[in-house]
Formats: C-alpha cells, structure tokens, sequence
C-alpha cells in the first residue's frame, strides 16, 4: 500500500466521518461517567489492599492474561502469566474452588470439545490438554510446541487446534481424537508446522474455503495460508499494526482490532489529539475481498469504528470478543477500559474496569463478559445489554512490585501521553517493534520519519536512537514521553528508573533458525570470519554487536543526517524483513548486495550465504 494511499484513507475518513462526530462524541463522553478514566491511580505502586487472601495465603504478583468458561459457563478459569497457575472460580458463588499449577509463561486459554480445554505456555513451549471432572479440571496430556506459542485456535470441524508460535515463526495443527483411557498420551498428535516470514500472533481458520487466515503479531502483515500445502497463499500489508484481535463475525467478515500509525504524521501535539498520528480502530473486512482484491480494493465497503476521539483517545487496544448477540467487547489496555458496542451502530460505550485489561470471554447465556486485568490480579464483569461494570473478583493480594514489574505498567500507561492516544508500547509492541516508521523528534527535527527500534536485548547498547543523540536510556525515556507521546507533567526521577529497569529486563529473543533448531553451525563459524575478516566488528562489536561511536555509512537521511549510530545486530533475524533507518533495504540480501553495505567490493556468493548465516544466528 502506497504512502499516498495511507494518508488518503486516513484523511478521508477524518474529514468524513470523525470531525462530524466530535462534538457528538465528546457530548457524549462528558455525561457518559462509565467513559471517564480513572486517573487517580497511583501508577507505578502496587496495590496491596484488594484481594481476598484468605484464598490466597500468600501475597504474590500473578498477571491475569485469559480467560475461559466450562460449557455450561458456570465455572470461568483464569491464566495466569507469571504464576503459571490456572484459577477456577464458581461464578455463582463467587469463590475459588482450584488453583492448578501449569507451566511458567501462560499466555492462552481455549475451550475445545468434549468438555476439554487448551493452556499455552508462551515461556516453556508446551501446550496442555485438560478436562472437567467435577467442576475441577484435571490434565491430561502435555505436548512440546515450536519456540514459543502464543495462541490456540479451536477448529471443531476438523477437531484440529492451530497454534500460533511467535519467534520460530511457525503455525503448529494438533489433531485431537476422543477419550482413550489406555493411552492417554494420544490424545494431541501433531500433524503439521508451516513457517511464515513474519511472527503470527492470531489464526482464524475458514474450514469451507480451505484457508487459515494468520496476522502479524507487531507489523502489518496479514497472510492467507492454504490449508492442503501450509503455503501463503496472498499477503497483505494491512493498514495498522498490532493486530491484537481477528475474529469471523457474520456476512462473511472478519473482525479486526489494531492500531495504525502514519508516517506522514509528526509526533506533535496538534497530530495526536486529531488521532492522526496514531489511531486504534476495529475494521470489519470481507473475507471475499481478502482472496481476490489487493491493495486499496481490500478495504472498500469495508467498516471502521474508531476507539478513542479527540481529547479523550484510547490506546493500546489488547483484544476483541464477539457475542453471538452481536455486541464487540474491544479491551483497551492503555486506558483501562473496554468498549462495548455493535457492528451496525456507530457509539459505543467506555467502560472502566481492572488495570490494564488484556483479555474478555462472554457468557452468552447472561451477556455478561469477564475482562481479565492483567495489572490489578483482578477480572471484571461487565453487563453488555446496560454496557455497565457490575462486578469484580480479586484473585488476591499482590505483592510488593520489583522497579521493572512498576515500569512495566508504566510503559503501558496511556496517562503518560497527551490526550491518552498512545503508550510506549504503541509502537514498541510487546517492547518489540512494529517495523514502521514515525515522525518524532529523536533526531531532533521532523521531516526523517525513521523505523522504530526494538527494545528487545537492547540494554548496555547507548547511546540511543539512530544518530545517536541520547546518551543513555534514562534520557532517552525522557525525551520520548516529552517530545514523542506529548505528555502532560514530566516524569520524576524515579519513575524513569522504573521505566528504565523494565526496558533493560527485556531480553533478545532468539533467532528464527534458532528457535525452529536449523542452526547450522559450520556454515555460521564461516560467516563469523567473513564478519571479522571484512571489519564487521569495528562498528558491531561483540558481544553488544554495536559501539557508542557514530559513522558514516554512505546513506543519509531527508534532513541530509549522515551520521548514523550503528543498532545491535542482537536478535537481528526478527527486525526483517526490511532494514536500515528508513526501511530502504530488502532483506539482508538487500543490505549486502543492492547497497553494498560498507563493502570495499562485492562479496562472493559464498561469502554472502555464510555472512547472512551468522547474522541470522544472532
């Protein structure tokens, strides 16, 4: 899709239909109290005076991050990320009736047949396979998965659960067959993985037309997958990034909830309180259009309801839930809100729940949705009819929190940006980054759009951003809330550390060839001594894989910057598929070959293979 084309779509639909509606909407807001956020929080504090610890002996920190009803939806079960346990909770006696411990890192929870359940743990790679017994559920079969699922899909025609597998790239099929009491092993067998060029995050899988339907879990890729051969069938660079939620809705639709950054933007103040910059939007887009258009045909008849309005923005949306009444539950982690709506109408309502919601599941037979609060150890439940908090359940006291756990809700807080349009992670996705370019002052001028850096493994690596200006990450920090998100007050000193402590805890994620185990280290040891051999190290050193220093390296930037500091090549293989400052280079071959990058002459075909290899290592 063209620049041109992005700025159009978003334009027009600003002039169209945004504008028209301000002064309805903000109306609206204004004597709508379930619309106001809560920002007496004390952000960075943990909050130790909620929960119930009589069901909970022992104080802890358990990040709620799914959810999941018993067939007959008397009994919701609750993941939890950094405990690794499930909670099952008796809705109508509102109590906790188990606690089961899994797997570290869980991060899905999906219903199959036969009164079973799926557990995912993103940290361990496995994927568990447990069943009601007595309104207590009971494991039956673990399987190890490709490095690190991140989401199941239940296909009940096919029994088959897809699962979604972020740095190996891959999309794991399990077939699972009925209870067999004599080899309960059996019970998953996995019967397929097909490798992407981009890390998935969400697959819906559309069973009559043969195809799997996988989003980007940081870009904006949007691939349909051919179910027979696993191959990519088309790709789409969607409009938006951070998919965070596709679900099929009637007519032969797709639901989508994602966020879309322009490029043409500046991260000033008049651009993000417009929500031109960077918007947060549910689309709904025909399958059909999908499979035979591409480019802007793809969004035409296509719906948009934007999340968020002018002085009253919503960032960070974390999911979306469809009921088969026809409401959206959109949860809107940067806020603290969901928003609760329908296709066909075009307000909707901000509810104010738990912190940091990241996940609903709806109990169709009271449209009550359960919103799990991954920040507060608490799910709220909230009547979709009245669109109206009705209650919550604390899983427990929580613990005092570590400076990296305070920063953590920091860089997901939208009160640190102006009119609460974005958190950090906006565009730094899962502190990753969403491989597009923004207009900010970084460089200390606008007119450069430039990529935003990964996050990941990026610790001990100043100074910062591309040419280098901030020499360390607490200035750094303080810079972008400044001058990128707009905010209103300045951060005080200890919060930068918090922010700070965070960022240094994210860690490189390993590469592509590493996490599907291709290595192939002969290969690798020659591309290491092509690296030293052609002076690689003297920019890129080891083991940071970068230097303080800047350099000219034969490219420029629209304001004629020449100097550019050179980023880790840590976890390199998972930046792709363009590189460089502006995204000007097609791959690494592109880096190589079509810019010649601080080459003296071209390297041999052997040389390229073996060089590329060692880079796609680290």
């Amino acid at each position: 899709m063209t620049k041109r084309l992005k700025v159009t779509l978003r334009f027009g639909f600003l002039n169209a239909i945004v504008l028209p509606a301000i002064v309805v909407c903000f109306t609206w807001s204004i004597f709508n109290p379930s619309s106001w956020a809560d920002d007496s929080k004390d952000r960075g504090q943990a909050d130790v005076s909620k929960g119930d610890s009589s069901k909970s002996p022992e104080l802890d920190y358990r990040q709620p991050i799914d959810l999941a009803l018993s067939d007959d939806q008397r009994m919701l079960v609750v993941a939890n990320q950094k405990t690794g346990d499930l909670v099952v909770w008796d809705i109508a006696a509102k109590s906790i009736v188990q606690r089961l411990k899994l797997a570290s890192g869980l991060n899905d929870l999906q219903p199959v047949a036969l009164g079973r359940l799926i557990a995912v743990s993103q940290e361990e790679s496995k994927l568990f396979l447990l069943e009601w017994k007595n309104d207590r559920l009971a494991l039956l079969q673990s399987c190890a998965t490709s490095t690190a699922p991140i989401r199941a899909e239940w296909i009940p025609s096919q029994s088959m659960v897809r699962i979604a597998c972020l740095w190996s790239r891959r999309i794991d099929t399990f077939q699972l067959s009925e209870s067999n009491a004599d080899e309960p092993r059996s019970l998953m067998q996995k019967v397929s993985a097909w490798d992407l060029s981009f890390a998935p995050r969400i697959t819906v899988t559309v069973p009559e037309r043969a195809i799997t339907i996988v989003s980007d879990a940081f870009g904006s890729s949007l691939s349909i997958i051919d179910n027979a051969t696993g191959r990519t069938r088309v790709s789409h660079p969607f409009l938006g990034h951070a998919i965070c939620g596709v679900q099929s809705a009637s007519n032969n639709e797709l639901a989508l909830a994602y966020a879309s950054v322009n490029d043409y933007a500046e991260t000033s103040e008049n651009d993000i309180h417009w929500g031109v910059l960077l918007a947060n939007d549910l689309r709904w887009i025909s399958v059909d259009r999908l499979l035979s258009e591409s480019r802007e045909e793809v969004y035409r008849n296509s719906l948009v309801h934007p999340i968020g309005i002018p002085s009253n923005g919503a960032a960070e949306l974390t999911s979306l839930s469809l009921s088969q009444e026809g409401f959206y539950v959109a949860t809107v982690g940067g806020t603290d809100q969901v928003a609760v709506g329908t296709r066909d109408k075009p307000n909707f309502r901000y509810v104010n729940v738990g912190r940091f919601p990241v996940s609903s599941v709806v109990a169709e037979s009271s449209q009550l949705a359960f919103v799990a609060n991954k920040f507060e150890d608490s799910v709220s439940i909230v009547d979709l009819r009245r669109g109206k908090l009705v209650d919550t359940l604390w899983l427990g006291s929580i613990r005092p929190l570590t400076a990296a756990e305070k920063g953590e809700r920091l860089f997901h807080d939208s009160s640190l940006s102006h009119d609460r349009w974005l958190t950090c992670a906006s565009c730094h996705v899962d502190g990753h980054t969403n491989g597009l370019l923004t207009d900010n002052l970084g460089d200390r001028n606008y007119g450069a759009a430039k990529r935003v850096i990964s996050l990941l493994g990026n610790s001990n690596t100043a100074p910062f951003n591309w040419l280098g200006l901030d020499p360390s990450l607490h200035s750094q920090i303080v810079r972008s809330v400044d001058k990128t998100m707009q905010s209103y007050r300045k951060l005080d000193k200890e919060e930068v550390d918090f922010i700070a402590a965070f960022c240094e805890s994210l860690k490189a994620p390993p590469s592509v060839k590493e996490a599907r185990m291709e290595l192939d280290q002969e290969l690798i040891e020659k591309g290491r001594k092509v690296f030293s051999r052609q002076s690689c190290n003297d920019c890129h050193l080891p083991p940071t894989y970068t230097t303080p220093e800047t350099y000219n390296v034969g490219i420029q930037d629209e304001k004629g910057a020449k100097l550019f500091n050179p980023p880790s090549l840590r976890g390199l293989s998972q930046r792709g598929p363009n590189y460089f400052h502006d995204n000007r280079a097609d791959g690494l071959k592109g880096v190589l070959v079509d810019h010649q990058h601080k080459l003296e002459r071209p390297l041999s075909d052997e040389d390229r293979l073996a060089l590329i290899a060692f880079l796609e290592s680290l």
